[in-house]
């Protein structure tokens, strides 16, 4: 493979990786949509914190 052919490969798939929205992206609108605001509140605490935050961040909500 010819190095700017491989180049514009990396190029494309980290495109549309950095793109494709990730799993919390979709599970907050999912779960307020289903009128279900305060674990909405509880997922955008947890996404937003780091992993030792995000079972303090479910306590409160909770």
């Amino acid at each position: 493979m010819e190095m700017t052919a491989a180049l514009w490969s990396f190029v494309l798939v980290v495109g549309l990786l950095t793109l494709t929205p990730g799993l919390d992206t979709g599970l907050i609108p999912h779960t307020s949509a289903l009128g279900r605001r305060r674990q909405a509140l509880g997922g955008v605490l947890g996404s937003r914190a780091d992993p030792p935050q995000i079972f303090e961040a479910h306590r409160v909500v909770r």
